[in-house]
């Protein structure tokens, strides 16, 4: 196969965004180019089966989260250059043989080669490079596939696997928003840092149950959560697994009536004024809770990295 970044249509779309950046005094075309570029040819490798594998900068293994954003610039030409619609594809179909391996694992490797933290408390697999449990890990490959297809309008990734994967994410949600009583997540890990492990013998800080939110054990940037209900993460999955007009027709395809959380649409209202708080000139959301209490923590201007 043709390298990818050398595609016509690669090449036109470069030139088309360095001559609008030179026409805005913006010294960053030869950045962006090699940019957009170094993805292609340094993280992408194509699999006999067809699969894509993504390497994460210069970890030799594959997250979920990090996977579906380093190939969502590239959906604005998916639509009309087969090979990059083929590419992503491929991520996607990657990303749900991971997904069937294990739901609660965030990054994965090539092969069932035994590498990374295997010696994590918690239940590794040699495809498993870490095992940490977040919400937006099965997110991002749910937003992925509805952009897929919006972008290129082909239903080729929507398999009985695809739909296998898809279940399994929602009843992990489903289990996770009674942590403490359905889950059997377990997460240590021994001489690290408090950010690299979960507190209480790896079952993570005590959460209340039944609030409709769903449990994480750590955040996007792989950092555990202090409080267990990660409030942009959650307002992710009510995003993707919601029954909104847009997502209708990918929820036929799917063939899953009401792909929704369990008590988490309808309680939306109740979750956005408990946990939104209006201000003159915008609203700001609380970053966690545990909702044990009514008092909350204090909120906090945070960066929750690729939320």
């Amino acid at each position: 196969m043709r390298q990818l970044s050398s595609l016509n249509s690669v090449q036109e779309f470069v030139s088309q965004i360095k001559k609008e950046l030179e026409k805005r005094d913006l010294p960053v075309g030869e950045l962006f180019e090699r940019c957009f570029k170094s993805t292609l040819d340094t993280t992408v490798q194509m699999k006999e089966d067809g699969s894509v594998f993504i390497v994460t900068g210069d970890i030799p293994a594959m997250w979920l989260r990090d996977s579906s954003c380093q190939v969502k610039p590239y959906l604005c030409l998916a639509g009309r250059e087969p090979q990059i619609a083929d590419m992503i594809a491929g991520v996607i179909l990657r990303q749900i043989s991971c997904i069937l391996i294990d739901p609660y694992a965030n990054a994965f490797n090539e092969t069932a080669n035994g590498n990374g933290w295997q010696t994590d408390l918690t239940k590794m697999h040699p495809h498993i490079w870490e095992r940490k449990y977040e919400i937006d890990s099965l997110c991002f490959p749910m937003e992925l596939s509805y952009l897929y297809w919006k972008n290129t309008g082909r239903t080729d990734i929507f398999t009985d696997e695809f739909l296998q994967a898809a279940r399994s994410i929602v009843t992990v949600f489903r289990t996770e928003q009674d942590h403490e009583n359905s889950s059997d997540y377990l997460f240590e890990r021994r001489d690290c840092i408090h950010t690299d492990t979960l507190s209480r013998n790896g079952k993570g800080a005590l959460v209340k149950p039944h609030t409709g939110l769903i449990w994480s054990g750590f955040r996007p940037s792989d950092d555990s959560c202090v409080y267990g209900y990660l409030i942009p993460s959650n307002m992710f999955a009510a995003v993707i697994l919601s029954g909104n007009r847009r997502r209708k027709r990918v929820r036929r395809l799917l063939m899953i009536p009401g792909i929704c959380l369990l008590n988490l649409q309808r309680k939306r209202l109740r979750f956005l004024r408990v946990c939104g708080k209006r201000s003159r000139s915008m609203r700001s959301y609380l970053w966690m809770k545990k909702g044990l209490t009514s008092r909350f923590m204090r909120m906090r201007w945070m960066d929750t990295a690729n939320i």
